[in-house]
């Protein structure tokens, strides 16, 4: 976006980029929150379930992702939250035996709080990621495509799981539940990146950066 914006200037500016702030109830959510039985492992996906790329992503989950996931952990089961789901997809979701639909939540903590991870296998769309700023915010281990967390400088195997295929989404889950370690590294690694990096002291930094830029210009 910054290049865009220089390219389209006549003559060269200070561009300063401010990275999205983290939602103000994760820090305090994420704190204590409880680690969920890993022999019933919960999944997540949060969105606006009337944004198209979303849409495609749930389809994603319970059609091919979901299925593969149960192969592996019979017990698995899907959360399905967000605002304005059409009824079409939550039939879909609601058809699945091992996937509920919770639309319109006034509170996604208590969501987050009773999963053992978060899913995203987002292919297209833009604009901000903060669905997993949220769950990297709360302490809950991300598995994502290269899509979802596009610009948000996260390191695979480090701040989250890497995936594209049903079969590589339903790996990293079944590793989740296999390792409980490797859980709790995600957990603790991706929090600290995303409240250093997106935390108030960032921003605040952030923009005081910016404004020096722009009083120097």
């Amino acid at each position: 976006d910054a290049t865009l914006a220089r390219s389209a200037a006549a003559s060269p500016f200070p561009v300063s980029v401010i990275p999205n702030p983290v939602p103000f109830w994760c820090e305090a959510a994420g704190g204590d929150l409880p680690r969920p039985a890993p022999d019933a492992p919960q999944i997540l996906f949060v969105g606006h379930l009337g944004y198209p790329p979303n849409k495609q992503a749930v389809r994603r989950l319970v059609r091919s992702i979901l299925p593969e996931i149960a192969r592996r952990i019979p017990d698995a089961q899907l959360t399905v939250a967000g605002r304005s789901p059409n009824a079409r997809l939550t039939a879909l979701v609601e058809a699945s035996p091992h996937a509920r639909i919770v639309a319109d939540p006034d509170d996604l903590a208590p969501l987050y709080r009773a999963a053992g991870m978060v899913l995203l296998p987002i292919t297209e769309g833009g604009g901000s990621r903060i669905k997993v700023l949220e769950a990297l915010a709360v302490g809950c281990p991300v598995v994502a495509t290269a899509k979802a967390v596009e610009g948000l400088d996260l390191e695979p195997d480090r701040h989250y799981l890497a995936a594209e295929t049903p079969r590589a989404f339903a790996a990293a889950a079944e590793r989740l539940v296999r390792e409980p370690e490797l859980g709790e590294r995600l957990r603790e690694e991706g929090r600290a990146f995303v409240l250093a990096a997106h935390g108030p002291d960032a921003i605040a930094g952030n923009v005081r950066a910016a404004l020096a830029a722009l009083a120097h210009s």
